[in-house]
């Protein structure tokens, strides 16, 4: 494993992966816990609150997870969990070549339409040269419903197909 992840993964505020974990095993392999609905008041309006408990999450044996608003402990988990693939995510890329390859673009009448696409210019629609050119107008088939709006559909016609 790259060092990068390591670090990531070892680093003080990963301290969600291990409580995840165990979310998710128990989940798994236990049973799903209980919700209830609660009603919070905020600036004097009631906010709906689903509280959420499960007995096998408690931090010590015998205890049980309770939570007065399990949405805004998934949404904080959300946040945690993006953070952590941002950095595995920058650490990966940073192995890639820039050398072009071929990825699949769209599935259109059955038929897969692709692309040139360097992973360092791969940044938007808009991205790489069309390689399903070649057949789509040389045998009059199917032609690809972005053609007039796709910047690899242009870049391909400087390229002899």
């Amino acid at each position: 494993m790259p060092l990068e992840i390591r670090k990531a993964l070892e680093d003080g505020q990963n301290d969600w992966f291990p409580r995840l974990k165990k979310i998710r095993d128990s989940l798994n392999h236990f049973n799903i816990g209980s919700c209830s609905d609660l009603e919070g008041r905020k600036n004097g309006e009631h906010e709906p609150k689903i509280s959420y408990y499960h007995d096998r999450l408690g931090n010590d044996l015998g205890n049980v997870l309770v939570t007065d608003d399990v949405f805004k402990m998934l949404s904080d988990y959300e946040v945690k969990v993006n953070m952590f693939l941002g950095s595995v995510y920058h650490a990966l890329n940073q192995t890639l070549e820039d050398k072009e390859t071929v990825q699949v673009c769209g599935v259109f009448n059955g038929r897969f339409y692709q692309r040139f696409v360097s992973p360092f210019e791969a940044l938007n629609f808009h991205s790489g040269r069309c390689k399903s050119r070649e057949w789509f107008e040389k045998e009059d088939k199917s032609t690809c419903p972005y053609v007039d709006k796709c910047g690899a559909y242009v870049k391909s016609e400087s390229v002899d197909c």
